[in-house]
Order: C-alpha cells, then sequence, then structure tokens
C-alpha cells in the first residue's frame, strides 16, 4: 500500500471541483491511499511437450488486480514524451470529459463543469518532479507474461555410439520474454524500488525488466 505524506491530492466529495483554469482543485499535506498493490489473485500456466527428440516447456505467469502509482508517469507527463500528452495541445480540453472521463467533475457552484485547458496546463499541474499528485499516475498491476520458454533437442543415440556420453541435450532458453498482457501499458508492475514497508506499488524510473536468452547443455554419463 503507498500512502504518500506530503503529495497532493485531488479533491473529492463524490465529484471533483474544477478551478477556472478547468484543472482539479488540490490540496496538499493529507495521508490517502491511492494504490493498493495486493492482487486479487495470481496464477500461472505451464506445460511440457515433446515428440522423437524435440522437447518444448513454457511456463506464462498472470497477475489479475492491484493498481500502482507512477512517479515515472508523473515526471514523464508533465515534461510532454509520453502519447498521452498529445491529446489536447491545442486546448478545448474539459477535465471530467475529454481529459479523466471517469470522474465527475463540477464548478464551485455545483454545476457541471465546463471549463477548457490544454495538456500542458493539465499535466503541468497534476504531474512534475517536486509535488506530483499521485491519484492521476495510478495504473493497474495486471498483467500476463511469458516467463519462460525452453525449445531442447536431444542427440540420437547412434550419434553418441562412440562417445562416454550416453544422453546429451541442448537447449535454447528464454526467461521473461514478453507481456502478453499488460494493463499498465509501459511499466513493469512488478518492479520494487527498494526493501521500505510503503515501497509496494510505487514505480520511479526502474530499471527496464531484462529479457534473458541462452543455451543450456545437459551431459549424461
Amino acid at each position: 500500500m503507498y500512502t504518500p505524506e506530503v503529495l497532493p491530492v485531488m479533491i473529492r466529495v463524490g465529484w471533483v471541483i474544477v478551478e477556472a483554469d478547468g484543472t482539479p482543485r488540490t490540496t496538499s499535506g493529507l495521508d490517502v491511499k491511492v494504490a493498493n498493490f495486493n492482487p486479487d489473485w495470481i496464477g500461472g500456466v505451464g506445460n511440457s511437450l515433446s515428440w522423437k527428440n524435440l522437447s518444448l516447456s513454457f511456463l506464462i505467469d498472470i497477475r489479475v488486480g492491484g493498481t500502482i502509482v507512477s512517479n515515472t508517469n508523473a515526471i514523464m507527463f508533465a515534461d510532454g514524451v509520453t502519447e498521452e500528452t498529445l491529446n489536447g495541445r491545442e486546448g478545448g480540453m474539459i477535465f471530467g470529459e475529454n481529459f479523466f472521463a471517469n470522474e465527475t467533475a463540477v464548478q464551485d457552484d455545483g454545476s457541471p463543469n465546463t471549463a477548457t485547458t490544454t495538456a500542458e496546463i493539465m499535466w503541468n499541474k497534476l504531474g512534475g518532479r517536486n509535488a506530483p499528485v499521485g491519484e492521476a499516475f495510478v495504473s493497474s498491476a495486471s498483467n500476463s507474461r511469458l516467463r519462460e520458454l525452453v525449445i531442447g533437442y536431444s542427440l540420437p543415440s547412434s550419434t553418441l555410439a562412440n562417445t562416454p556420453f550416453s544422453h546429451i541435450k541442448i537447449s535454447l532458453v528464454g526467461r521473461n520474454l514478453f507481456f502478453i498482457t499488460n494493463a499498465a501499458g509501459n511499466l513493469d508492475s512488478e518492479l520494487i524500488i527498494n526493501s521500505a514497508t510503503n515501497a509496494d506499488g510505487l514505480e520511479s524510473f526502474g530499471i527496464p525488466p531484462v529479457r534473458e536468452i541462452g543455451v543450456n547443455l545437459k551431459f549424461g554419463f
């Protein structure tokens, strides 16, 4: 669980109040829960197949549920270097309609929000390095990935007749090859920035996951 102590949050009492410049009103210094890293469930699918001298095995990891908050996205959005910031650069964007359409946005008098803004104004207020609004950068942690794939070939016994070996198997091994689905988009939700008790669910410029490909040789005597 990530509970920021000084980050601003969007004020909400069933809705979000919007300022005259079209951005949500925020307040600082509140302890609020913006993400719950705990998944609804995790699982995996694995199998091994063989045909004559060939073999194939795979493992798929699945995670459903949980959320993460991304400091990386907070900074990148404010810098305007992500695809999401293309929307609204020419203006005419409305919070609660074109921006964060899932939010109910109102003006001070309770009437529906009609104030327009631009992507630059919006993301500079919500993102940035110093005090980003955590709620704006929460993503689902659900994902599935091909964790391991192994393709092997066992040399025929006739080939080994004049050798000291009874069995030789050559395998091509790949680990953490790719995401099948990834609700967090540009993030790997399994990366943890440190071992602190509140690090789960907080992402901040984590090193990209490594894809490993290698060769495995097994000799039997």
